[in-house]
């Protein structure tokens, strides 16, 4: 009950612009970030994180967003691993093999545990190509169906 009654005082855009000096000048701590200010602009119910290694999840935990993060990575040792970082709600599913199949499955995912429902809005990131480590370069607002 405190650490919720906590979370709902923490000053979100605050702690986000503060993080913003922390951007790495690479292209997958940019997005990274970026998925973390989108999602509080728009007001998306969460941000959805493939994962292969854990690096884009944690990425995005660095920025503590008030949405939270779904983690979705094929391999359980990843799993378990990002259950210790701040917003991260892991889950393993078996590996996608197309980039449309990975939004269907996040949002089939995020509606399954209740953190989203129809026409709400998620911001998602990714490694494209699918299945390469370190790879973070996609971002993507998705309307949920």
């Amino acid at each position: 009950q405190i650490a919720i009654e906590t979370e709902i005082a923490l000053p979100y855009h605050r702690i986000l612009s503060e993080k913003a000096e922390t951007i790495i000048p690479q292209t997958d701590d940019a997005i990274s970030y970026a998925a973390c200010h989108i999602a509080e602009q728009l007001g998306a119910v969460g941000i959805i994180a493939y994962t292969t290694s854990g690096s884009t999840a944690q990425r995005v935990a660095k920025y503590r967003p008030k949405a939270p993060i779904l983690a979705i990575a094929p391999k359980d040792s990843v799993r378990k691993k990002l259950a210790l970082y701040w917003g991260v709600y892991p889950y393993q599913v078996p590996e996608y093999t197309s980039v449309e199949e990975m939004f269907e499955q996040g949002a089939q995912l995020a509606i399954r545990l209740g953190l989203a429902k129809s026409g709400d809005l998620v911001v998602v990131t990714a490694g494209v190509p699918l299945r390469v480590p370190g790879s973070t370069n996609m971002l993507k607002v998705q309307k949920i169906d």
